[in-house]
């Protein structure tokens, strides 16, 4: 999917659930299984993969898509 989406941005996992699985993807083997596509390793290798843990993120980005479209407020 990133390779399909040109995610060269990065990948961003944000969930309710990270703070249970954080520690597990961070002991486990997903970023090498990530990378492992052959010849788009390389492409792969660039993109980042972050893990967003904040409690209120919906609220944020709601907040920040309201101020985006009703500049005339901010």
């Amino acid at each position: 999917m990133a390779l399909a989406c040109d995610a060269a941005g990065g990948i961003y996992l944000a969930d309710g659930f990270l703070p249970t699985i954080g520690q597990f993807l961070a002991g486990s083997t997903f970023a090498e299984r990530f990378l492992a596509k052959g010849n788009m390793r390389a492409v792969l290798e660039r993109i980042p993969i972050r893990l967003v843990e904040h409690g209120q993120l919906g609220v944020l980005g709601a907040a920040n898509w309201y101020l985006q479209h009703h500049t005339h407020l901010a």
